[in-house]
């Protein structure tokens, strides 16, 4: 019993199609595409740093060098429903506060401050200013967001969220970087930024990262809670995954030797 080569050859195409259907060709995946050599592009001064919002959890630390005593008071953990807040993990120096509904901190002596949309310098500038009238040397304050956490989800390398615990601020290609970087998969021109306003409205925000507009942007810096999402793109859906192409590959390599074999056969 013969096979004659119009079928042999039909059977190699056909085995050679369903590889090269598993494969895609890769698109242009770069980022801030549209740039020049030596730009110098300026950032929204108003985004550059945080502000504090409702469920913030503020360690605020008091410290001088003339009167220790009085200023130790101020970094007394006395706060026990954030001790039991799994959000921080860390040790901490100062007191902790959970800012409330009102946007408030119940601060020693100074009492209720209302501390929603303020940023960490003008905190600072406050506290210094109302301290005056307890410590006669100007206090070494310094104040750390302690829920500062970000989530990033989809095409990319290591979805999940991340703390941010060595820094005020984080942008969105350090996000990214956090992240291990987005797929060759992942939509770079149309990332969705999820935000909650102080009104417990919740955004969504489409962004390029293919533009060199994402500098102007004033989503251009990460807030506290903020959720970034990388859509796949057409190709994804096109592409089988790993175990569907060792399947492939193995069904493939499997044809090939018996066609070698009937091929020997038939000789």
């Amino acid at each position: 019993m013969g096979i004659n080569k119009k079928t042999i050859q039909f059977i190699t195409i056909l085995c050679f199609s369903i590889v090269f259907l598993s494969c895609r060709t890769q698109k242009k995946i770069a980022y801030i595409q549209d740039t020049d050599n030596h730009s110098a592009y300026k950032l929204q001064s108003s985004n550059l740093k945080l502000h504090y919002a409702v469920d913030d959890i503020l360690e605020i630390a008091v410290n001088g060098t003339i009167e220790p005593k009085l200023t130790a008071m101020f970094n007394i953990q006395s706060d026990h429903s954030v001790s039991q807040d799994n959000l921080y993990t860390g040790s901490t120096t100062g007191n902790i506060y959970k800012v409330n509904d009102a946007g408030q901190i119940d601060f020693p002596l100074l009492g209720l401050i209302k501390v929603e949309g303020m940023k960490e310098e003008e905190l600072k500038a406050y506290l210094k200013k109302e301290l005056k009238e307890y410590i006669v040397e100007d206090p070494i304050i310094t104040i750390n967001l302690l829920n500062y956490r970000i989530s990033v989800l989809g095409e990319v390398a290591r979805p999940g969220e991340y703390r941010i615990t060595e820094r005020s601020r984080i942008n969105l290609f350090e996000a990214v970087a956090m992240a291990g970087d987005l797929s060759i998969y992942g939509k770079r021109e149309n990332v969705k930024l999820m935000r909650t306003d102080k009104d417990n409205n919740m955004q969504v925000i489409t962004i390029d990262l293919t533009s060199k507009e994402i500098f102007a942007s004033p989503y251009f810096y990460l807030q506290q809670n903020d959720v970034l999402y990388i859509e796949p793109n057409k190709s994804k859906a096109l592409t089988p995954d790993r175990d569907m192409m060792s399947f492939w590959f193995s069904l493939w390599s499997m044809t090939v030797s018996v066609v070698s074999v009937i091929l020997l056969i038939a000789k």
